[in-house]
């Protein structure tokens, strides 16, 4: 997602709560993400287009964005999609698959205490890792596999020609989800 109002504060939001409900985009944020759908227009679907595996010309209106239902995802993704002229009741989708990794006692705390208590480390040392009632990284991946099973049968049931499917969620998760 674009900047949002808790990256700006530095704080970690991660309760559905708070985060569907608050800590939006800031206006930065907002430009980020109209740059976000500059780029797929400029860059994006050109290089798609020129390459010699693809048989299929792509359009905006070929795009699929799904997001998180939080409220920094729900904007930036409503941003992109705006920049891209798509109609947001077909071609957007939120999921609460895609939500943020929660945080647990860590949640409204400063950035620097995942940090201070070494998480990342944690995590790398053990997947199901659940130090201070974080989510550990196996539910989030167990989601994401989720979500992709999901929309690759609704994609397969619903649509007749190749489609891009853009991911709006979070960093530490789509950290996750490259690691998959």
């Amino acid at each position: 997602h674009a900047q949002s109002t808790a990256n700006v504060e530095r704080i970690i939001i991660t309760h559905p709560d708070d985060g569907c409900n608050g800590y939006g985009l800031t206006e930065l944020g907002i430009q980020q993400a109209l740059d976000a759908g500059k780029f797929i227009v400029d860059r994006v679907i050109p290089e798609i287009n020129n390459s010699v595996l693809n048989n299929h010309k792509f359009t905006a209106n070929d795009i699929k964005i799904y997001y998180s239902d939080f409220k920094r995802t729900t904007e930036t993704a409503l941003n992109i999609a705006k920049y891209l002229g798509i109609n947001v009741s077909q071609n957007v989708f939120p999921s609460k698959l895609l939500r943020e990794r929660y945080y647990g006692q860590l949640d409204k705390q400063p950035y620097e205490a995942i940090l201070d208590y070494k998480i990342f480390e944690k995590d790398y040392q053990n997947i199901n890792n659940t130090f201070a009632g974080l989510e550990p990284i196996s539910s989030i991946a167990s989601k994401f596999k989720q979500f992709i099973a999901q929309i690759e049968n609704d994609t397969k049931l619903k649509y007749s020609k190749p489609k891009l499917i853009i991911v709006c969620s979070h960093g530490d998760n789509m950290r996750i989800y490259q690691s998959l």
